[in-house]
């Protein structure tokens, strides 16, 4: 991201100074060769006049002759001053394109450079970030893995169970720790995939065993509220990282049960377009808002729960590290919905990734 931003910023600085040197370097030319065609042609003038005298002191005076000789020695004047003042513009087009290509070069240069020491504190700040929210939801593994066994064995205990209301309070309480780990996770997630995508281990996969793999993974969450699963898969061979598949995957399915009301229905499709696999989810759910279907795919994004009413659980997180895994694939996602009638994510895969 450092580098892409980096590059971006060196071209804005390089379009802007060598818009300014060209359009000055236009009016050095303009002012340039006017003076010189000025000077050229004045001197032409004064020829032109010397040679009349001459001509007009010589003896015997034959006008017909004098005049033949005059208009002559006019068009040599002529054709002279033309080529000279064409090769001087010539000299000075050639001088300014060769100032502009040194500038071009230096500003280039200097932009890079200046564009890095300019993003080097907000690169530092970033990774200083990451490196925090990894930290952190490290440490938090722990300590809430052993909060989340000691209320579950805490549920276990007749003598708990008995009481209904520390039951229902123990229960709440271990959804609230389900939940922070589950952030935790995706925390940890997101930031393995913005600092180290360049590890992901690619290798040649059959993506609709792949697909079917999630599926079963997400297949008893789906059958708690009665949602059918259905498939239209076609067998397609790409390069890919696989775990990070399964986990775009799972995301696209978990929401799709989440906003999917009971009894309701997904389909999974995959097609092959050209180069590239088509991975289709859709769902009967309560769909997204136009205005907010560029945002879903932001850190922490979430639809109020007033509008989409659900109490579905979640950060916003899922939908980012899908892009950011489809990114890393040189894919794309997208979608297409309307609000009570579904929505369909839609990622594209190159089959052979450059």
């Amino acid at each position: 991201m450092f580098q892409s931003a980096r590059t971006k910023l060196t071209i804005y600085y390089t379009i802007i100074i060598m818009t300014v040197s060209l359009f000055f370097s236009l009016i050095i030319y303009q002012i340039t060769t006017s003076e010189i065609e000025h000077k050229i042609k004045s001197v032409g003038q004064k020829l032109v006049l010397k040679d009349i005298k001459t001509m007009m002191m010589d003896q015997p005076f034959d006008y017909t002759n004098k005049k033949l000789n005059l208009s002559k020695r006019i068009n040599e004047i002529e054709t002279l001053l033309s080529n000279e003042i064409s090769n001087s513009k010539k000299k000075i087009a050639y001088e300014l394109i060769v100032l502009n290509t040194l500038i071009l070069i230096f500003s280039a240069t200097a932009s890079y450079l200046l564009s890095g020491y300019t993003l080097e504190p907000i690169n530092q700040s970033l990774k200083a970030q990451k490196q925090f929210i990894s930290d952190a939801s490290h440490e938090l593994r722990t300590p809430l893995t052993a909060l989340k066994t000691t209320i579950e064995v805490a549920l276990r205990n007749k003598s708990v169970k008995k009481n209904k209301k520390i039951t229902q309070l123990l229960t709440d309480n271990l959804s609230e720790v389900n939940n922070i780990i589950a952030l935790s996770n995706s925390l940890l997630n997101l930031n393995r995939y913005y600092n180290n995508g360049s590890s992901l281990d690619f290798e040649e996969i059959e993506l609709q065993d792949t697909i079917n793999d999630s599926i079963k993974q997400i297949n008893k969450q789906a059958k708690q509220k009665q949602i059918t699963i259905k498939t239209k898969l076609t067998k397609i061979k790409l390069k890919a990282d696989r775990s990070s598949i399964v986990e775009l995957l799972l995301i696209l399915l978990d929401n799709a049960v989440k906003y999917t009301q009971p009894k309701g229905q997904i389909t999974v499709e995959s097609l092959k377009d050209k180069n590239f696999a088509v991975i289709k989810v859709s769902d009967t759910g309560i769909g997204i808002p136009k205005k907010y279907q560029e945002k879903i795919f932001e850190r922490f994004f979430r639809l109020d729960s007033s509008r989409t009413k659900q109490n579905e659980t979640g950060f916003g997180l899922g939908l980012a590290i899908a892009k950011k895994i489809t990114a890393l694939h040189k894919g794309s996602i997208s979608v297409i919905s309307q609000p009570n009638q579904g929505s369909t994510f839609i990622v594209k895969l190159p089959i052979k990734p450059s």
